[in-house]
């Protein structure tokens, strides 16, 4: 009788016995971009100083695609460029409108095709959070820069730069991109070299405000819990009340 009565309570405590599972935390936070923008680009040059600043002026485009690999590292490629103002003397430059001096105006078509490593400072000093609004993303890249001009052959050099973009989220899909960077690259690359002025590149600064689509955005879930055992021994049934707790409470 003992040994019948000790079966039949492990049986009721295996059968009553149940594992809640709670899932475990999933991060992901590798993901992909496509941009596009537009801003000004200004050029530095041997003889653009005699040229007015807002002269040397000119709009540009970029469009770009890349990866986040983790929330502090990423990197892309992108194309920027359209319209490079320079200033040349008569014979050098790609030609263009006289100047009141005796330089030319020398504008030519830009092109910059360039790949980009992104750090994240944001994440990386604050830590990650996924609906943070603003961050800051410094970045250096090389590429290749392509200057011509219908008439005139191109000129082809490797370019290196620098830059500053801030993103503000708008949505899990969506950032606006402020992007401030700086290309350097050969000194003749406007086809125009000034003689023993110790200048070794040309360069552009430049400022693009530009809009960002996420693709494949990050994935939170959880927090993770540990798994809750129920068996028995651990929960508590509430017995019924008696006659007397229930006349007893209803005079209450």
């Amino acid at each position: 009788l003992l040994f019948l009565f000790a079966f039949l309570t492990l049986a009721t405590t295996g059968a009553f016995a149940q594992r809640v599972e709670v899932e475990e935390q999933e991060t992901s936070t590798r993901y992909g971009f496509i941009s596009a923008g537009g801003g000004v680009l200004l050029y530095y040059g041997d003889y653009t100083s005699e040229r007015k600043f807002e002269d040397r002026l000119s709009a540009n485009v970029d469009v770009a695609i890349g990866m986040w690999f983790n929330p502090n590292l990423g990197a892309r490629l992108q194309w920027s460029g359209y319209e490079g103002r320079s200033t040349a003397p008569q014979g050098m430059g790609f030609g263009g409108l006289d100047l009141n001096t005796a330089n030319q105006k020398n504008d030519f078509n830009l092109n910059y095709t360039h790949i980009d490593l992104m750090w994240n400072l944001s994440n990386t000093l604050g830590g990650y959070k996924s609906d943070r609004f603003w961050e800051f993303v410094p970045y250096v890249g090389i590429g290749w820069a392509n200057a011509s001009k219908l008439g005139h052959s191109p000129v082809n050099r490797m370019g290196v730069n620098a830059g500053l973009m801030q993103k503000f989220r708008l949505s899990n899909s969506v950032d606006i991109l402020l992007d401030v960077r700086a290309m350097g690259t050969n000194r003749n690359f406007d086809r125009v070299v000034r003689a023993n002025d110790g200048h070794n590149f040309d360069m552009t600064a430049s400022v693009y405000m530009a809009r960002a689509y996420n693709v494949g955005q990050p994935t939170r879930r959880g927090p993770c819990a540990e798994p809750i055992h129920i068996t028995a021994n651990n929960v508590r049934v509430a017995a019924p009340a008696s006659k007397s707790d229930a006349a007893e409470g209803g005079t209450q």
